[in-house]
């Protein structure tokens, strides 16, 4: 069941949705091939189905399934896991917002994180001859419930299959966001015969990511190209991260720029080198032993934050029972008192009913001790009687005795 829309982008736009039988929630990506829809739009569409469903990473956003929909079945939906805390861009933007005074960017741990966790990504696509080609914080997601970064949208990849990748860009159109497009995609988008496209741009735009992240530099953009790096630094190859980024740098930027944890500077140059052939590959920089130290502390800081994180729920909750253990007393004191009271009304009747008790005992004692007065009265009266008949008897009897 498709819910509400999530974004639009391209020719694909992204929904909520349900799985009817279980009530999961996805995000089903419709991609609008119906109509119109060029033959390139239609390979590119048939091509990020098929990386898709042939990658396993859990930094990588899972395909659950796919289906047809619109007019002669040509809109291809792909229903994909929904990750619930939006892209780094997203939370990045979110935050300068809500602190205005502030550049978008992320804490220093979540820059640590990020690169964590997407360097081993990207090593894994390169592995399976995958190239993303735009990555970027819009296309990074983040799972709240899981602690998890995780690349999205493979609109623009490519399987490095027969062709090679500069090949693949027909008519010397790039792929790719300007302020995290490589050097030599620029000089590809350029008209330069010698550029070569290789999956090390991937590497470059994740540098950029990392940096823009870290302290809301943007290498170029639309308005400023000149900002970090120009066209004649390119074709010379003069462009060094330190004089042509650093020294650009804002003193804020500068300041976050220091703050950032030196393993990931290190990352962020290595990936930022002009020439594609001396940048390190997502393997060689996994395999470096600072990056396997500094992910093992990322990891124990992640434990260390979650351990603290359900301390502090269990306080909380501890807090919570506290509270309603307070409200249980108040209960049973009223209860107490209602029954304290409740006695005394008892032991009230009691007494009262005793009284009545005594009462009535000396009401039937009166009672009583009145009866035998009255069966005396009835004894005396009757005597009374006997004598009166026998004083009137006595006279008659004589007379008629001697008569």
């Amino acid at each position: 069941m498709i819910g509400e829309k999530l974004g639009t982008g391209g020719n694909a736009s992204v929904y909520r949705g349900t799985v009817v039988a279980t009530g999961e929630t996805v995000a089903i990506k419709t991609l609008l091939l119906a109509g119109n829809a060029s033959a390139s739009a239609l390979r590119a569409a048939g091509r990020e189905l098929r990386i898709m469903f042939a990658l396993h990473h859990p930094n990588v956003v899972k395909v659950r399934a796919m289906f047809f929909s619109g007019p002669n079945k040509r809109d291809a939906n792909i229903v994909m896991e929904y990750v619930e805390g939006g892209s780094l861009a997203e939370i990045a933007d979110l935050r300068s917002h809500k602190r205005p005074d502030e550049l978008s960017v992320l804490e220093p741990h979540e820059v640590n994180a990020v690169m964590v966790q997407l360097l081993p990504a990207l090593a894994y696509l390169h592995d399976q001859n995958i190239v993303h080609r735009d990555i970027k914080p819009g296309n990074v997601l983040y799972s709240a419930s899981t602690d998890t970064y995780k690349l999205s949208d493979f609109g623009a990849s490519k399987m490095d299959g027969d062709q090679s990748l500069s090949a693949s860009l027909v008519g010397g159109h790039g792929v790719g966001t300007v302020g995290y497009m490589a050097p030599e995609m620029m000089r590809f988008i350029a008209g330069d015969p010698k550029a070569t496209i290789t999956s090390q741009l991937d590497l470059w735009s994740l540098g950029a990511t990392l940096l823009k992240l870290a302290t809301g530099a943007l290498l170029c953009d639309r308005s400023r190209v000149d900002y970090a790096m120009t066209r004649s630094d390119l074709e010379q190859g003069t462009w060094t991260f330190d004089t042509n980024l650093l020294s650009r740098l804002s003193a804020e930027q500068l300041a976050l720029w220091r703050a950032t944890s030196p393993v990931v500077q290190h990352v962020i140059r290595s990936c930022l080198e002009v020439d594609p052939d001396r940048r390190k590959t997502a393997q060689e920089l996994i395999s470096e032993p600072t990056f396997t130290v500094h992910s093992e502390l990322v990891k124990a800081q992640t434990n260390l934050a979650e351990s603290k994180h359900e301390v502090e729920q269990y306080k909380r909750k501890g807090e919570q029972l506290e509270l309603e253990n307070e409200q249980l007393r108040r209960e049973l004191s009223e209860r107490d008192e209602l029954l304290s009271s409740s006695n005394l009304e008892k032991e009230q009747l009691r007494r009262e009913m005793n009284e009545r008790d005594k009462l009535l005992s000396n009401m039937r004692e009166k009672l009583s001790q009145s009866q035998l007065e009255i069966e005396a009265l009835r004894a005396h009266r009757t005597v009374g009687v006997v004598l009166f008949v026998y004083i009137l008897a006595c006279p008659v009897y004589i007379c008629l005795y001697y008569i």
